[in-house]
């Protein structure tokens, strides 16, 4: 059975919280949205070569509760995730961490989405050399007007400046970094098929459930996260498979979810 994890990366705003979501709706994947461990918690424990005891352990998941996976309270106990060792290390600590939230919902296999790891995709192989890996991939000026509707700090150049480093990121890493390049457009206009070649990459059959991913409890509470205030319209086309999302308040959450 595959268990390797799975890493969502790409520019802010570009639509890496809607793949996320879907592919949480697959009956065997866990995607943690967001947890940012990758570019906070796991850079610094490497560098200075902790080992993560009892308290590190309760510290990060303290942490995690309350702030970027408070919607995913209450959190494994960090007695559970040393499973009785004094110390382990951070990448398994990590492993273990997501593997017990997984299993916590029924889940075989766990993947984690936080756009800008992307700035660290040689720490995350490192620890994970067995991992899939899915990028976003989205036009840079669809990415600015975004980045200027709802982070008018940063504007345009934010969004345009996130595009390229991404695009940096990614191709520096050399031709053996196996990271699939999902086109946005395509993954809006043609859910089915563009999921389907999706999880041929990561290994996992294709489940409908993935398009049926405004259902979720997950969904609905991204939608209405104060983070995504101020979408106006779904983005989806009305044909083919992708036409049943459009209805009343499906609509609504697939706008809040992407734009």
């Amino acid at each position: 059975m595959n268990n390797k994890p799975i890493f969502i990366i790409g520019p802010p705003r570009s639509g890496t919280t809607l793949l996320a979501t879907m592919l949480n709706s697959h009956p065997r994947i866990f995607i943690a949205n967001e947890a940012k461990v990758f570019v906070r918690f796991l850079p610094r424990a490497l560098r200075k070569s902790l080992q993560v005891d009892i308290k590190a352990a309760q510290d990060v998941i303290n942490g995690l509760e309350n702030n970027e996976l408070y919607y995913l309270k209450p959190l494994p106990a960090a007695s559970d995730v040393l499973n009785d060792r004094e110390n382990i290390a951070p990448c398994i600590f990590i492993k273990r961490m997501f593997e017990d939230l997984a299993a916590r919902e029924g889940k075989s296999r766990w993947g984690e989405k936080t756009a800008v790891a992307y700035r660290q995709i040689p720490i995350i192989r490192e620890c994970f050399p067995d991992a899939s890996y899915i990028g976003l991939d989205r036009d840079p000026y669809e990415i600015a007007a975004s980045y200027v509707k709802v982070n008018p700090k940063w504007g345009a150049l934010g969004g345009i400046v996130h595009w390229l480093d991404f695009r940096r990121a990614v191709y520096s890493q050399g031709t053996e970094f196996k990271c699939l390049l999902v086109s946005y457009r395509n993954l809006v206009s043609d859910p089915e098929a563009t999921l389907s070649g999706l999880c041929a990459h990561i290994g996992e059959s294709y489940e409908d459930d993935m398009l049926e991913f405004y259902t979720s409890d997950r969904a609905k509470f991204l939608a209405s996260d104060a983070i995504f205030n101020g979408a106006s319209k779904p983005l989806y086309s009305k044909s083919g498979a992708s036409s049943r999302m459009h209805d009343g308040v499906t609509g609504h959450l697939i706008s809040q979810l992407i734009e």
